[in-house]
């Protein structure tokens, strides 16, 4: 009997190994097998204003694996984060006297970035949406940051906390902007200069130097670039190796099997509008009123399949991405292009990391982080009961009382 016990423990502990083996977050259907990554839409913008210092930090703070700065240029060529063109949404900008006169200059009843220089922009400070549950006790505490700045922040959140932060800039309309500079391409070339001078490789082979403002040294965090813009990814695909996002909303031909094709030349990533994974290209279209030439659509191979996004884009060796997944307390609009869906963010949510999602942009990141937890306990236990630590634990319980009695009774 003693050597049945010894064999059964040592058998166990075996299967234990083999088993616990797999419990490691490599059971996604994402490209990699691993957890969807989770990106912190603006920052974490429900808590704090978006793109706010305060903002980026929280992000960094709940673990986010990237922080998601957007950027614009002011009219001296600095690049500052920000989302809009416009700043009377988010900012104190009609309260401002001294900039009163740039009111309407380019926007009828607004503020055009591009018009104002960095100083001035300096001279705003920030305010949250009034949406949801986020806090409006922020308000006008911060200013605008520069990319600099964010970098800056990124660095020292990655010594203070002990951990490397991924980063996935956004380069907002880069076209107009360079076009309006008179300079093409300078966005672009100027946001590959900043990652460099922060110590950010840029090719395959370039040794990392990232450091803080004290000099101390800390890892260079992953760095993803992301624009709906081709040209400016097809661009910096010629100049740097780093991965690019392909954002995709209503171009049709970008839609389409041969349009998925011509991006995977250049991109690394196929992000899309969540609800035409739930609702189909041609329902979103016909929502948005989005017109396009069915003959031209059906040469590029036809609208891609809603439940052929995943397998399409991974068979691309693309990771397949979407936005935006909204706080539990604000409307999610998903299923809206035909028939609004109940607002149920866990069922949201999970519904994207079964088909596989490899990227998700999220406001209330710890809520996105609980439930990849969730889920991931969920595939774990769909392995078989043996593969869950708890029941395990039961089993060398169970194992263990048994040998006991059976050393004391036999």
């Amino acid at each position: 009997m003693k050597l049945f016990c010894i064999g059964l423990v040592l058998g166990f502990a075996a299967f234990q190994t083999h088993v616990l083996a797999r419990y490691k977050g490599s059971d996604w259907k994402t490209l990699s097998g691993h957890p969807t990554k989770i990106i912190g839409h603006r920052g974490e913008k429900v808590l704090m204003p978006e793109h706010t210092l305060g903002s980026y930090e929280i992000a960094a703070i709940e673990q986010v694996d990237f922080v998601e700065p957007d950027l614009v240029l002011t009219k001296d060529e600095q690049l500052i984060c920000f989302h809009d063109l416009t700043l009377r949404n988010t900012t104190d900008v009609a309260h401002v006297k001294e900039l009163a006169y740039l009111e309407g200059l380019t926007v009828e009843g607004d503020w055009y970035i591009p018009d104002l220089t960095l100083a001035q922009i300096k001279i705003l400070l920030v305010e949250q949406r009034e949406i949801g549950i986020r806090p409006q006790y922020f308000n006008r505490l911060f200013q605008i940051p520069t990319f600099e700045e964010f970098l800056q922040l990124v660095q020292f959140m990655t010594h203070k906390l002990n951990v490397s932060i991924g980063i996935i800039p956004e380069l907002k309309h880069p076209e107009i902007l360079n076009k309006r500079l008179g300079k093409p391409y300078f966005m672009e070339n100027e946001i590959l200069r900043i990652l460099a001078k922060y110590g950010y490789p840029l090719k395959s082979g370039d040794s990392a130097s990232c450091e803080t403002a004290n000099g101390e040294s800390v890892p260079c965090g992953l760095v993803v670039l992301q624009s709906f813009n081709k040209k400016s990814l097809q661009y910096l695909r010629n100049h740097t190796t780093i991965e690019l996002m392909m954002l995709v909303e209503d171009e049709p031909l970008l839609l389409t099997v041969k349009g998925l094709k011509e991006i995977s030349a250049f991109a690394h990533y196929y992000t899309v509008w969540k609800e035409i994974l739930v609702s189909g290209v041609e329902a979103v279209l016909a929502y948005k009123q989005v017109s396009y030439n069915a003959t031209e659509v059906k040469e590029m191979g036809g609208f891609i399949g809603k439940e052929d996004f995943l397998p399409l884009v991974h068979d691309r060796g693309m990771e397949l991405g979407l936005y935006t997944i909204y706080d539990s307390r604000e409307p999610s609009d998903r299923g809206c292009a035909v028939q609004c869906l109940p607002q149920n963010k866990t069922q949201e949510v999970f519904y994207f990391f079964e088909k596989g999602v490899d990227a998700i942009f999220t406001e209330n990141i710890q809520e996105a982080r609980e439930l990849r937890i969730q889920y991931d306990f969920i595939i774990q236990m769909k392995l078989g009961s043996s593969a869950s630590p708890i029941t395990h634990s039961f089993l060398w319980i169970t194992i263990f009382g048994i040998c006991l009695s059976l050393f004391i009774y036999m």
